[in-house]
């Protein structure tokens, strides 16, 4: 059975929680899944409690009238490719949401400048820590525009996170696409680039952020941490179009969180059309977090994954 219970903290939040795992969303802004995780147990998610990232310097608060983007955390639903303003319109505003029999759709506020609006669905299942998370972005524009969705989980301090590579055998051909950012140093030792799975370590004394994009065409990623293991998957199309030269993923990291993100295809939309992307969310407890090299550990807690999405 789904229980819906108010709670405070960090503006007014409402949790969902059917005994296994909680989901926590806030009212006051977003849409955002500000918390999933076991019942009892530490988040998946990072929340700015403090708001200690929550402006792009003078040029957002001028553009905005002084309104301010902040990354409060948790999970949202942006769209790509990123640039200022678009992507950093402040989504501050208070959400209308709908507690249905399986979960809760979350409305955002229609947004003027962008032109469109945006609602999160989540369904929860009864007796797993299966979740289904449903992103629905409608365009408003007059005139035909031409993006992706962009689903970015900004996942808690001191995690893990293991993402698959590609390992189709293409003879004489690449079978991999990556791609780098200007502030990204490849010898940086927060990442690990293995056999199998590039793995990346979320460090609180990290002095640079971090990014890099992927073709995942194993269609997952993980995080692990509190002695439990986090799994997203999420759709790829080998015929698609994608952002940044061909990324269905790409993940962050600084010194307070690391975003685990997944991006659909870039899609024409003309007035009134709608588009979808979903993620289907699991916790697996019981599994130590790796040491970020031992790919056979890490192989072995991801095997059914690797089998599921080939």
């Amino acid at each position: 059975m789904i229980k819906v219970v108010e709670i405070g903290g960090f503006g007014n939040k409402i949790r969902l929680t059917n005994g296994i795992v909680d989901i926590d969303f806030a009212t006051d802004f977003g849409p955002r899944i500000l918390r999933y995780g076991l019942s009892g147990r530490e988040n998946f998610f990072y929340e700015d409690v403090d708001d200690l990232i929550n402006r792009k310097g003078e040029e957002m608060n001028n553009f905005f009238d002084g309104a301010e983007w902040h990354i409060y955390g948790g999970h949202r639903f942006w769209q790509s490719p990123e640039a200022f303003p678009r992507t950093y319109t402040p989504d501050n505003d208070k959400v209308e949401y709908e507690i249905t029999k399986t979960g809760v759709i979350l409305k955002q506020k229609y947004m003027e400048y962008t032109k469109t609006d945006a609602e999160i669905e989540v369904v929860m299942s009864e007796d797993s820590a299966d979740v289904k998370v449903i992103h629905r972005l409608r365009s408003y524009s007059p005139y035909e525009i031409e993006l992706a969705p962009w689903t970015i989980s900004v996942c808690n301090k001191n995690i893990l996170e293991a993402v698959p590579l590609n390992k189709i055998d293409t003879g004489l051909l690449h079978n991999q696409t990556m791609t780098i950012w200007s502030y990204t140093k490849l010898n940086d030792e927060r990442v690990y680039f293995g056999d199998k799975y590039v793995t990346l370590k979320q460090n609180p004394k990290a002095t640079s952020s971090f990014k890099l994009g992927f073709t995942n065409n194993n269609k997952f990623a993980a995080i692990f941490n509190d002695n439990a293991m986090f799994v997203k998957t999420f759709e790829w199309d080998e015929n698609a179009n994608y952002p940044d030269d061909g990324m269905n993923f790409e993940t962050y990291t600084n010194d307070i969180m690391l975003e685990c993100e997944s991006i659909g295809p870039l899609t024409k939309l003309k007035e009134g059309d709608t588009l979808t992307h979903i993620e289907n969310w699991t916790i697996i407890d019981n599994i130590p977090t790796p040491d970020a090299k031992d790919e056979e550990t890490i192989d072995k807690y991801l095997s059914k994954f690797r089998q599921d999405n080939k």
